[in-house]
């Protein structure tokens, strides 16, 4: 798990077209080192899927915005070469994780070793004092600037969770963070979960 830099790491989310979990229409990812926002990468994304009025209206995106955009299958080397060998982390990363595996899975893609963990799940754990863990809720409690459900400042919000948790337990270093949280491993793209350590 150890990587050689250690408060590096990368924040991703993705928006979907409709309830399946294959129809990503964009994608946002944001870069931090040493607690600095320093790269960003956003792309649509045609889901060759049917819109649902719901999700345009969660989103904003709508069918006539991806008509014309690459589909996942050719975006994701970009995505990986953002995400060089970094961890990733997600608000609710079971949701953003979910739809990566089923895009891989639809393209016939095998899995890259994307390992990540979910800012949702630290901040259960971590903070009380509100009344649910949505990024929004979140965002709000940190003063975080968030345009919700636009991919990439979802994205940037999750970073900035994570940054703000580990600054409440004064820790500089994720990977402490995380052994102090109990949650020493990364989830896995296609694999394990984010989870929680047993208890010895």
């Amino acid at each position: 798990m150890k990587n050689k830099r250690n408060n590096d790491f990368v924040a991703l989310d993705v928006e979907t077209a409709n309830a399946n979990a294959h129809s990503i229409c964009s994608i946002g990812i944001a870069k931090f080192s040493n607690d600095q926002l320093i790269d960003q990468y956003y792309q649509l994304i045609n889901p060759e899927e049917t819109f649902r009025q719901i999700n345009i209206s969660i989103h904003g995106i709508r069918p006539s915005d991806v008509q014309s955009q690459p589909t996942f299958d050719r975006i994701k080397n970009d995505m990986l070469h953002f995400i060089d060998d970094l961890p990733v982390i997600a608000h609710n990363a079971s949701f953003d994780m979910g739809a990566l595996k089923a895009d891989y899975i639809r393209y016939q893609l095998p899995y890259d070793k994307i390992q990540y963990m979910c800012s949702a799940i630290l901040s259960r754990a971590l903070v009380k004092s509100v009344p649910n863990h949505k990024l929004s809720t979140m965002a709000d409690y940190y003063q975080i600037e968030l345009n919700h459900h636009h991919a990439l400042s979802d994205a940037i919000a999750s970073g900035a969770i994570l940054i703000n948790l580990m600054a409440d337990l004064q820790e500089s270093d994720l990977y402490s963070f995380l052994t102090k949280v109990q949650y020493p491993k990364f989830g896995v793209l296609g694999g394990q979960g984010f989870k929680k350590s047993k208890s010895k």
